[in-house]
C-alpha cells in the first residue's frame, strides 16, 4: 500500500513497501512532528517504544545515526535532497539512510570549504549557499558555465579520489553564505555499497546537480 508522509507543510512524501517513519521521536519522547495518512489500503508493522529502545541499546551505531539525522534542519535537508536529480528519486528509506550520514554546516561568505592540497575526505551537498572554485577564472579555456557557482542541490563528489586518498586540486569557497551538508567519505562509500544505482551516477562525475 501507500502512506503519505507530511511535515511542516512541505510536499507530502509517498511511502511504500519497507519504508518506515516515527523512529526519531522515540529517542526524545517528543510528540510526532509529522502526519502519516494511508492513501490506499495498507498493512503496517508497529513496533512498541520499549522494543525499539532495546534495539537502540543493542545497536549503538544505529542510535548514533538516528541522532545525527535528528540534528538536521528538516526543511533545509529535504530541500537540498529534492533539488538533486539523483537524490530526488530516492525512496523514503534511502533518504532516511542518506540523512543519517549528513552533517549540516552553516558557512559564511568567503569561507574555505576545501583547500587545494588537502586530502579528499568528504563530499558536499549544497543547501542554500553558493560555492565556487575561484581559481577556474584563471584557467585558459574555462567557459562561463564552468564559472557558475554551485547552488541548491549540487553534490560535489569524487568517488575515485575518496577511494584512493587523493588531494584536492582546487580550493572550494563559499560565494554566498548559507547551509551546506557534509558526508564523510567512509560513510558515503558505505551508502553507495547499499545503493548501487547512486554509485553508477557518481562514479564518473565530479558534480551531480
Amino acid at each position: 500500500g501507500i502512506v503519505m508522509y507530511e511535515r511542516d507543510g512541505a510536499r507530502p512524501f509517498e511511502l511504500r513497501y519497507c519504508d518506515y517513519f516515527g523512529e526519531g521521536e522515540l529517542l526524545t519522547d517528543a510528540t510526532h512532528a509529522a502526519s502519516a495518512t494511508a492513501a490506499t489500503r495498507v498493512e503496517v508493522l508497529e513496533i512498541e517504544r520499549g522494543d525499539v529502545q532495546y534495539l537502540f541499546r543493542r545497536r549503538p551505531n544505529l542510535m548514533a545515526r538516528i541522532q545525527q539525522r535528528a540534528k538536521l534542519s528538516y526543511d533545509a535537508s529535504w530541500a537540498a535532497i529534492g533539488a538533486n536529480s539523483v537524490f530526488s528519486g530516492f525512496s523514503m528509506a534511502q533518504v532516511t539512510q542518506l540523512q543519517s550520514v549528513m552533517r549540516q554546516h552553516e558557512v559564511g561568505e568567503g569561507e574555505v570549504i576545501w583547500r587545494k592540497g588537502d586530502e579528499v575526505l568528504d563530499v558536499v551537498l549544497v543547501g542554500d549557499a553558493r560555492l565556487a572554485y575561484r581559481e577556474l577564472a584563471d584557467v585558459r579555456g574555462a567557459t562561463r558555465e564552468d564559472l557558475e557557482p554551485f547552488g541548491p542541490g549540487a553534490l560535489l563528489v569524487n568517488v575515485y579520489a575518496l577511494e584512493n586518498r587523493l588531494r584536492h586540486e582546487l580550493t572550494l569557497t563559499a560565494e554566498r553564505a548559507g547551509t551546506i551538508f557534509h558526508v564523510i567519505g567512509e560513510d558515503l562509500l558505505d551508502f553507495l555499497d547499499n545503493n548501487p544505482g547512486a554509485f553508477i551516477w557518481m562514479r564518473d562525475t565530479l558534480v551531480v546537480c
